[in-house]
């Protein structure tokens, strides 16, 4: 018997107890007595993986994958700690061998789901969850993972059919009820998925992250302009009632933690309403909680850099791949002055093709761990001067990062063009073309209004040819509206603009896209029934639905498309964009928030305010008389074309964000 077995007997009865550093000095100690032993060097690194240590495990745990290549233990351990470690792809090919090895596990086939869902590989995900139902067609777990894919996909039904199998399979399991209900909510389903939710409680009293979701619940969709009102109060008076301090006790305080790392309120800002004292009050609430848990992360950095350096400016998002932000502010991160500024550019998860060409293009580009705490602890070791979050409100990630002090100047631009209502954020970028004139009011930041629309973008190259009208649905007499946004940004109240138009333009035909779901596709269809029926219209006579579809496919619609008619409230800023670079004609009417008023800012840039209707009445005239008047539109379309190269082409916005980056940084420092 080796001298190194009792030793070894005796770690593992203190790792068994979690006494995991009287556990770590005792194997450590039996390795130094038998170096090869195979257990002893497993055991560690498993041990290291259950401190939260994995990068210290990864060595042992690939020595050992290499000399047994069909043990699944070893392999599923080593799946868990590449992925802890930040790397889900290598992971899954670790997760490969426990699947060929150990199908009996369902824990393999579960866990290489996460990663390819980490990886956005929602394929592949499929395949890995499919196998495994095949072998365990009663598993809960894997059932609840088919829901999260095809949810994913906008498999919509297939989704909600999966969560409720999982459900009937382990019915007093909180946590399936949970993710049912979180699923529902995305279907639209709002009071299926708050009983979920309810019934989740019912089960675990104490379950956090089902209580804050379900205070915070909201509709993808509206049904009326009442029902917008009705959720409002609810919202607020659960705003109203967040506790001022954070809870005693640590465990509470973890799960509320993790609770707000889990979902953001990205639906309330699509009300159409001044957010500002909900988003402040959700704010302080975030701030003593991030706080309360991770004191050193919301104090005040030291500074370190020295006189004479570049100064250190980090842009931060994780939307950093095929995506509307990057698309809008890639010129940020790759044009600033390099003489002056050293940019650090970090992104979340894999990327794609688009985020590798970024990453090539910029000085220094990281993916910032999953984990959001080491997250802030990579950014907070990185020594920025400014940190710029290029959106706050679309991941949860960052509502956590934005909550703590991981620069001395910080600061949020109009990728989700909301204030955050965060202590931590000290400025709010925006575009002077399209804030109102009491824009101040609406940020909890100090805002800074940049020339014009404050971004420069590459137009999308162009298809050869537009779309074949034929295979739409569409005539060639037909008037096309193209109605690009997404139906949650469409509210109940403005139902009635397009069967008022259509009412005056009896071969008017408008173009949805049906990319947002079943459920909300089909909520938003019974709006429109209604809305036309009012003026004595059928809707299945003007109303297109388009596929989902690819970029240059969607590029071709535009093409084929008249006149690109905004939506209210919440307007098209990408989308309006494209269209201009497509030729087709934008009309809008702006909105009292800067998220409303995009296409208004675009179009004051290309000096075709003629275009801007001065209200919803005005926008209904504006569409008529265009539709009647195909003279005009070529007109429109001809000044369009002959100014929208400089729209696209304007810098006016860096020398005043250089400017403003050594003023903000200088006034920090006192001096």
């Amino acid at each position: 018997m080796s001298k190194a077995f009792p030793i070894l007997q005796r770690a593992v009865t203190l790792h068994q107890s979690g006494q995991l550093s009287q556990a770590r000095t005792l194997y450590q100690q039996a390795l130094r007595l038998d170096a090869r032993n195979a257990d002893g060097r497993y055991l560690l690194a498993l041990l290291e993986c259950q401190d939260g240590n994995p990068a210290k495990a990864l060595p042992a745990l690939r020595r050992l994958a290499l000399e047994q290549p069909r043990n699944g233990d070893i392999h599923f351990t080593l799946g868990r700690a590449l992925h802890a470690a930040g790397d889900p792809k290598a992971a899954a090919a670790a997760y490969a061998v426990v699947m060929a090895t150990s199908p009996a596990n369902p824990d393999g086939f579960l866990e290489a789901a996460r990663c390819y869902s980490a990886l956005r590989d929602w394929r592949r995900a499929a395949q890995v969850l499919e196998s495994g139902l095949a072998v365990h067609p009663a598993h809960p777990l894997l059932w609840n993972g088919w829901g999260v894919v095809a949810g994913a996909e906008k498999r919509d039904d297939e989704a909600a059919s999966a969560f409720r199998r999982a459900t009937a399979v382990d019915p007093n399991e909180p946590e399936l009820r949970y993710a049912y209900g979180r699923g529902l909510r995305a279907l639209n389903r709002t009071e299926e998925a708050a009983a979920q939710l309810q019934h989740a409680l019912q089960l675990d009293p104490g379950f956090v992250r089902a209580r804050m979701l379900l205070a915070r619940l909201l509709p993808v969709i509206y049904d009326t302009p009442a029902q917008i009102g009705a959720w409002r109060r609810r919202i607020t008076e659960t705003m109203e009632a967040l506790p001022a301090t954070a809870p005693a006790d640590p465990a509470t305080l973890s799960a509320t933690f993790e609770a707000i790392a889990d979902t953001t309120n990205f639906y309330l800002a699509y009300q159409g309403h001044d957010d500002r004292a909900i988003a402040e009050r959700w704010g302080s609430f975030v701030h003593t909680i991030v706080g309360a848990r991770h004191p050193d992360l919301t104090q005040p950095p030291a500074r370190s850099r020295r006189p004479g350096k570049r100064i250190r400016l980090g842009f931060r998002s994780a939307h950093l791949r095929d995506h509307t932000v990057l698309y809008l502010f890639r010129s940020w991160l790759t044009s600033l002055d390099r003489a002056r500024f050293e940019v650090r550019v970090y992104g979340e998860g894999e990327g794609d093709a688009v985020t590798r060409l970024l990453a090539a293009e910029v000085e220094h580009y990281r993916t910032l761990p999953d984990d959001v705490v080491k997250a802030a602890q990579q950014l907070r070791a990185d020594a920025l001067d400014v940190l710029v979050h290029l959106d706050i409100g679309m991941d949860p990630a960052g509502q956590i990062l934005g909550s703590m002090r991981l620069a001395p100047v910080q600061a949020v631009t109009w990728g989700h063009p909301v204030t955050t209502g965060l202590q931590a954020i000290d400025w709010f970028l925006s575009a002077d073309a399209m804030e109102p004139e009491d824009a101040d009011e609406h940020y909890s930041e100090r805002l800074l209004r940049l020339p014009g629309l404050a971004v420069s973008v590459t137009p999308p190259k162009l298809p050869a040819q537009s779309a074949d009208r034929e295979r739409l649905g569409l005539s060639a007499s037909d008037v096309v509206f193209f109605c690009a946004q997404s139906l949650y940004k469409l509210l109940p109240q403005h139902d009635d603009v397009w069967p008022r138009i259509a009412a005056r333009v009896p071969n008017a035909r408008f173009v949805f896209l049906s990319s947002s779901g079943n459920e909300v596709v089909a909520g938003f269809k019974r709006r429109l029934d209604r809305a036309f029926a009012a003026q004595g219209l059928d809707a299945n006579r003007h109303v297109v639905w388009a596929p989902t579809m690819d970029r240059p496919d969607y590029l071709a619609l535009n093409m084929t498309c008249d006149i690109f008619l905004d939506s209210l409230e919440w307007s098209g800023g990408r989308t309006t964009l494209e269209a201009v670079a497509c030729g087709l004609v934008p009309i809008t009417t702006p909105g009292a928030f800067m998220r409303g008023r995009h296409t208004a800012g675009i179009l004051a840039e290309l000096d075709l305010h003629e275009l801007i209707a001065a209200d919803k009445h005005a926008l209904v005239d504006l569409a008529v008389r265009l539709a009647g008047d195909t003279d005009l539109r070529i007109e429109m379309q001809r000044r369009l074309a002959k100014r929208r190269d400089a729209l696209f082409s304007d810098t006016r916005w860096k020398p005043a964000l250089e400017q403003w980056i050594e003023a903000a940084l200088q006034t920090k420092r006192g001096g």
